[in-house]
């Protein structure tokens, strides 16, 4: 009887951890569906470009990086003068080495972080407490917006797609740690912010997205009359939390320092400075509509920017006026994604408002994670700050799905300037081989005339590590004669192969060899 007891006992013990497991093995087996849903639709949006050769800078950072020994991967810190992003460029040193320049697997790495940085936001949202419907389709959205063409499909983009994908995935384990007070999340959270900063500077935004979440989900705890005495606790535990993880950043910022001389950045785009008027109404207009003005009439960008913008005035005009109708946890989401979006402006506020973004979406990539939180703030208006009837879901959810056909073609458009720039680029080689099959040993090779930009990079800093990876030889001199070179004396090449691009034969010419020969 006893033994027959145990046995019952034990059977519903069996049952209730299977009971507890279940909805978590549920959870998980829809975050896989979500992701592999995402790295399908992203792959077919940009399954054209799959083809493309490196292109711009691509050499530039794929070789030098991948040119390292083992013994010298800590190079991939001080590999470029400008700034310290170690961690995309380990990627591309492990791409080369396994790859080669073959473009397919850059782009096929790119397309994943690319739906990774869309799962991680539905998954973000949920762990905000927003709703699921809203969280799909603010991570879709995201997923096909036409911005995102210059990050995915340019190899080079990966430095934001990169930091985008651990920005998130930090804020989203700092929230749990903070939540659940877990010092597992909140290490792993850490090691993430870290990565980030590591990918791209613009990842220092965490200084103040931990901040706010501390604020909102530590020390203004879900209680209603919460005690002094456990407030005074989590403000001590957040003052903590905080102080570790701005001295990870005071030894990220003195690294920088270390390696670079200074802070970084490039020397004619200073950190700080005043914004213009028009050239901030010129990106603002390219953020609304972002679809190369080479395939668009201004008819079809007034048309989506202005639909666009319509969505977000309307969105935002209800959180305003039925701010009472959503849940406490709804407004801690929309105020924690309203200064999140903020102060991932200020990063890029040179690039975006003293110098301007126009419809060719030149540098369109720094708009790649703005436009990702304005698309997450416009669901949270319509859906969380809505009515709450099924009539008013389907309704907001078709209008914002209106948007996917332009915004899917708007996308293939954006994405044929680089199919174009790779065939230039892989011409301009293939080129520069067959008229200079076997140059001497230290042969002078100069290019005059090359296009850095026809919709999308053609070659920038680039050129010499392209030209010498085709050649495979590292004796030759390469310099390419910048147009803008006006002090720089076409005679002062008679010491070796001038190579001129012809932009109307869309064709190298060998203008002359070294003097004498």
């Amino acid at each position: 009887m006893e033994h027959r007891e145990a046995s019952i006992s034990s059977t519903r013990n069996k049952d209730t951890s299977l009971s507890n497991i279940r909805p978590i093995l549920e959870t998980c087996k829809g975050n896989i569906a979500v992701f592999i849903s995402y790295l399908l639709i992203a792959t077919l949006a940009y399954w054209s470009i799959l083809n493309n050769t490196l292109i711009g800078d691509d050499y530039f950072y794929t070789v030098k990086a991948g040119e390292l020994p083992l013994s010298g991967v800590w190079h991939l810190f001080n590999n470029h003068p400008s700034f310290v992003r170690p961690l995309p460029s380990l990627t591309l040193w492990l791409q080369y080495k396994l790859f080669g320049v073959e473009g397919i697997y850059s782009h096929l790495i790119n397309i994943a972080f690319h739906a990774g940085n869309a799962y991680l936001l539905f998954w973000l949202l949920k762990k905000l407490r927003v709703s699921a419907h809203a969280a799909l389709i603010s991570s879709f959205m995201f997923l096909i917006m036409p911005v995102a063409a210059e990050p995915v499909t340019w190899s080079s983009g990966r430095f934001d797609l990169m930091s985008t994908f651990f920005i998130l995935l930090a804020t989203g384990l700092y929230l749990i740690s903070v939540r659940n007070k877990s010092n597992a999340y909140y290490a792993a959270a850490l090691f993430a912010a870290f990565a980030a900063m590591l990918c791209k500077e613009s990842a220092m935004i965490l200084v103040i997205l931990f901040p706010v979440i501390e604020l909102l989900h530590g020390i203004l705890s879900e209680e209603k009359e919460p005690d002094k005495r456990n407030l005074q606790k989590r403000i001590t535990e957040s003052v903590i939390r905080l102080l570790v993880f701005y001295g990870i950043f005071a030894g990220y910022i003195a690294m920088r320092f270390a390696i670079l001389g200074r802070l970084g950045g490039y020397k004619d785009v200073p950190f700080v400075s005043r914004p213009q008027l028009l050239t901030a109404a010129k990106t603002f207009w390219t953020f609304l509509s972002p679809v190369n003005s080479q395939f668009a009439s201004n008819v079809f960008l007034f048309g989506i920017g202005g639909f666009f913008l319509f969505l977000l005035i309307a969105s935002q005009g209800l959180v305003l006026f039925r701010w009472k109708s959503a849940t406490g946890a709804i407004h801690k989401t929309w105020i924690f994604f309203v200064i999140f979006l903020f102060s991932t402006i200020v990063p890029v506020n040179t690039q975006l408002f003293r110098f301007g973004m126009g419809h060719n979406l030149k540098d369109s990539r720094e708009l790649y994670i703005i436009t990702m939180l304005a698309i997450a703030l416009m669901m949270i208006g319509l859906l969380e700050f809505g009515w709450k009837k099924d009539k008013w879901r389907i309704y907001a959810t078709v209008a914002v799905l209106l948007l996917v056909l332009p915004w899917l073609w708007g996308l293939s458009k954006n994405n044929i300037p680089w199919e174009r720039s790779a065939v230039i680029s892989n011409a301009i080689l293939e080129d520069t081989h067959d008229l200079l099959p076997d140059p001497p040993p230290n042969a002078r090779i100069y290019f005059y005339g090359i296009p850095e930009w026809d919709g999308a990079y053609i070659f920038t800093n680039a050129l010499k590590h392209a030209v010498a990876e085709r050649y495979g030889r590292k004796d030759l001199s390469i310099k390419q004669i910048w147009q803008d070179e006006k002090d720089f004396d076409l005679n002062e090449t008679k010491d070796g192969y001038l190579f001129e691009y012809d932009p109307g034969q869309e064709k190298l010419i060998l203008v002359h060899g070294p003097e004498g020969t």
